[in-house]
This record gives structure tokens, C-alpha cells and sequence, in this order.
């Protein structure tokens, strides 16, 4: 909405330049485009102290890496490590614990390409904005060609909402922007129509292969890896298990086989192979979830100090979840470990409820009944 509302309000200026004082002219720019982000400031609370707790976490990885960036497509892996040290310094408002999650973008996509590539990303940004620039500066002399129009509304939409969120990582907003470039630029330079109309083709037809081509080639590995989830659902884990056996070396780097598989071996009480599967998909893209299966692991295993610190890992990820802290609360209370039983339990019940849920509220119960044990016990 603030992309479309700013193009708007920038068109306008430019149709009106010359006809309605200098001074009028910036006060219908500028206005509407500072007052659109503030107003939906205080509409979106929460949305926004969100976003500001991922924009300051995220400042920490960009100061670490502003040189190289962390890599292409690392930066969620980074950002749950950055925001496990976050939480577990302890300075942080109730706001912000109940805001954390798993987060896959900064919701600017010039900020994430900065911190993914470093000074190479910051190079692009500035010859991306200039093309923006450049090309907003030539529509004036061809306002009355509504395509042209259309075209530079498409682009300024895009490039100001890739300011508040993740626009360049859709394919759609890949092919509409690079599509509103090409037709409006082949306009501008006088290329032959049917010339433009295959350089506008070609950029499509590239695009759309480039995300496709890897289901092209693995057609018949991606409609076995469809029958192994639907066998996983349907409880038959040897099945879906044998399957994803075979799939391994087509899919070994892909995040959603590798989650599949590991679940598969360890409902079939392959619990080894499981972890170093899950540990695979861990080193690829981390989260607390994988973090807390990662600990059942362990504690299959007996591996009591491991499952600790995976469980402590998954806590401050994401701290306003309760399955982990309940995990780590149940293996401290089975291995008599009661002092820090009693702290994690203490924390389960004062910790603040993000979304109420049957779960939490039988988490809750059945923590405080355990507490009232282990306070008896410490009276003994």
C-alpha cells in the first residue's frame, strides 16, 4: 500500500510540475509520503515493534559482516544465532519476547542484501536506485503514453515497498518489475517491436525457468518425495522412510526433504541416522524447532548435556514458546536436578502468553502441580 500510495503521489507531482508553485509541489510530495509509514506506525503496533526487533538484531550481523556479508540466502541462519545471543544476554522488554520469532527476511530487501553481500551489495543498491531515479526522471516526457505510465507505476510500487518488506525474493514481483523495466526502457531507446518483444519474452521465459528447472529435471524425484510426505502423514513411517532412502542423493541439500526425512527415521526409531540428518538440515537453516527435535534426540540417546544446551539454544531463539522450556523443566525434574527445575518452572508459569492455546494452558497446570512437588521436597 505505501508503494502503490507513494507512485501515485510521485506521478501526480511530476504531471503537475510547473503548473502549481515549487512550493506546493514538495508539500503534496513529501507529505503523504512521510505521513503514509508514520500513520501505519500506530495502526500496526505490534507489527512495527516487530519489525524494529529484527532491525536491530539484524544491525548486529551487518556490523559483524558489512565487508563480505554473510552469503546469498544465509541470512536466516545468522539472524536465529544473533537473536539466541540477544535473548540470552537478558536485556530485552516483554515486547520484544513475545515479538520474537523464526525470521526469514529483515523486511527490507536492500538491508538484506546489504548484510548477505556486504560492500558488492551496497554497490548494487546504489546502481539499482539510480536506474529507479533514472528512469522516474525520464517518464515526464512520455506521461501521456498510459503503458509508459503503468510501467513507472509498477517500479516505483515495488522499489519503495522493497523498503518495508520482501518483494524481490517472489517470483511475481521478480517478473513485474524486470518486465516494467524492459518494456519501458525498449520504448525510451526505440527498439524494434518485435526486437523488444523478445528481449520481454526471454526475460520471462529465463526467470521462470530458473526457478523451475530443478522440478523440470526432478520431476519424478518430487512426486516420490509428494508420496513419502503423504505416507509420513498417514503414520506409515517405514514406508515413507525407504522412499526418502532412495531420494537422498537427488535431495541432500534440499531443507523440506531433509525435514521430512529426518522426522521419518525417527518415528521409525532410527534415532542416529534422524540426528545426523537433522544435523545436515541444522547446518543449512537453523531454527528452534530443529533445535528442540534435535534435543528429543539426545534424550533418546541418554545424552543428557547435549539435550540441554539444544534445548537452551531453542529457548532463545525464540524465548515466548513453551515446548521447549517445558522439555528442559521435565529433564531436570526426571534427572533430579531440582533447584534449576523449580527456576525453568517458575519461568513456564510468569512467562506471558502470546496466543492462548489448550497446550499451554495444560503446560501451565502440569508445571505448577510439579512445582508444588518440588517445593515439598525442598522443605525436606
Amino acid at each position: 500500500m505505501i508503494g502503490a500510495f507513494t507512485a501515485i503521489t510521485i506521478l501526480i507531482f511530476i504531471s503537475i510540475n510547473g503548473k502549481v508553485s515549487r512550493r506546493l509541489q514538495y508539500c503534496l510530495l513529501v507529505i503523504p509520503i512521510i505521513a503514509l509509514p508514520v500513520v501505519s506506525i500506530f495502526i500496526k503496533v505490534d507489527s512495527s515493534k516487530g519489525r524494529l526487533l529484527i532491525y536491530k538484531v539484524s544491525t548486529e550481523i551487518a556490523k559483524d559482516h558489512y565487508f563480505h556479508g554473510v552469503g546469498i540466502h544465509n541470512f536466516p541462519n545468522y539472524y536465529c544465532h544473533y537473536q539466541e545471543v540477544y535473548f540470552e544476554r537478558g536485556d530485552f522488554t516483554q515486547s520484544e519476547l513475545l515479538l520474537a520469532d523464526s525470521v526469514n527476511f529483515v523486511y527490507n530487501d536492500y538491508f538484506q542484501l546489504f548484510i548477505e553481500l556486504g560492500l558488492i551489495g551496497i554497490a548494487i543498491c546504489l546502481c539499482f536506485l539510480w536506474l529507479v531515479w533514472k528512469t522516474v526522471d525520464t517518464v515526464k516526457s512520455h506521461l501521456h503514453n498510459n503503458l509508459m505510465t503503468i510501467t513507472v507505476f509498477n517500479i516505483i510500487t515495488i522499489a519503495v515497498a522493497a523498503l518495508f518488506t520482501h518483494v524481490f525474493d517472489v517470483n511475481y514481483f521478480q517478473l513485474a518489475f524486470g518486465c516494467s523495466l524492459l518494456i519501458f526502457w525498449g520504448f525510451v531507446l526505440g527498439l524494434q517491436k518485435l526486437r523488444h518483444t523478445i528481449i520481454v519474452v526471454g526475460f520471462v521465459v529465463g526467470v521462470t525457468t530458473f526457478h523451475s528447472y530443478d522440478r523440470i529435471l526432478l520431476h519424478r524425484e518430487y512426486s516420490n518425495m509428494k508420496e513419502a510426505k503423504t505416507l509420513f502423514k498417514q503414520e506409515f513411517y517405514g514406508e515413507a522412510d525407504s522412499i526418502c532412502k532412495l531420494l537422498y542423493p537427488a535431495f541432500n541439500g534440499n531443507e523440506q526433504f531433509l525435514d521430512l526425512y529426518s522426522q521419518a527415521l525417527f518415528y521409525n526409531y532410527k534415532v542416529g541416522q534422524s540426528k545426523r540428518i537433522l544435523k545436515r538440515l541444522i547446518a543449512i537453516r537453523d531454527s528452534y524447532v530443529l533445535q528442540r527435535r534435535l534435543a528429543l534426540c539426545y534424550l533418546d540417546e541418554r545424552n543428557i548435556r547435549e539435550a540441554e544446551n539444544a534445548l537452551k539454544r531453542s529457548i532463545n531463539m525464540v524465548p515466548n514458546r513453551f515446548l521447549s522450556r517445558y522439555d528442559l523443566f521435565n529433564l531436570y525434574f526426571d534427572n533430579k536436578q531440582y533447584a534449576l527445575a523449580q527456576t525453568v518452572a517458575l519461568a513456564i508459569i510468569k512467562l506471558p502468553v502470546k496466543v492462548p492455546s489448550p497446550i499451554i494452558r495444560k503446560i501451565k497446570q502440569e508445571t505448577s502441580q510439579k512445582l508444588l512437588t518440588l517445593n515439598k521436597l525442598s522443605l525436606r
